[in-house]
């Protein structure tokens, strides 16, 4: 069934319902429950389906990343030595370090290194807008595809590599299609 001809955007009814049904559920619910729930409003086409898996495994990955930039261990100051002519030479950094320690019950404890510059907290903070506007456009093309009107395989698709990118709409008019 096309839900998205039942109810307008901003209906309260829906606002009201959602929030009681995803109040206090965290990441892995939220995600499962949002892509369950776009299957309701259209079955997605093969491609759509692709898009959507891909946008999923996206989103896993972020919300991996999230957890050990949230639950790792922060180190503010670090020292090594170095050796320099033979010498041992003490080398501080003041940078944070961010690590992130693993293991599972009778096995030996591993240490991940997660963030050791801002040029990496600056990819990840990058990794979270991209995702964030592949939603958008996402559920943009599934709740407006209609005619006339960019749908999901208009507005994102694949690299030569395989990456889930948006695609430039400039000049975009109905049948460009790829």
């Amino acid at each position: 069934s096309d839900l998205s001809n039942c109810f307008r955007f901003g209906d309260a009814r829906i606002n009201r319902t959602l929030s009681a049904m995803t109040s206090g559920m965290e990441e892995y619910g939220l995600r499962k429950a949002f892509f369950a729930a776009t299957v309701l409003v259209r079955e997605p086409t093969e491609q759509e389906g692709k898009i959507r898996r891909a946008l999923n495994k996206r989103a896993q990955e972020l919300t991996e990343s999230r957890n050990d930039l949230a639950h790792g261990a922060w180190y503010l100051g670090s020292s090594t030595g170095v050796e320099v002519d033979g010498e041992v030479v003490r080398q501080v950094s003041h940078e944070p370090k961010l690590f992130r320690h693993d293991g599972k019950l009778n096995e030996a404890p591993s240490d991940r290194s997660i963030l050791t510059s801002r040029e990496e907290l600056a990819m990840l903070a990058q990794e979270a807008e991209d995702v964030a506007l592949l939603v958008w456009a996402y559920i943009s093309g599934l709740f407006t595809h209609r005619p006339g009107v960019p749908g999901v395989t208009d507005r994102l698709g694949f690299t030569d590599d395989g990456v889930l990118v948006r695609r430039d709409l400039t000049g975009w008019t109905p049948g460009d299609q790829a």
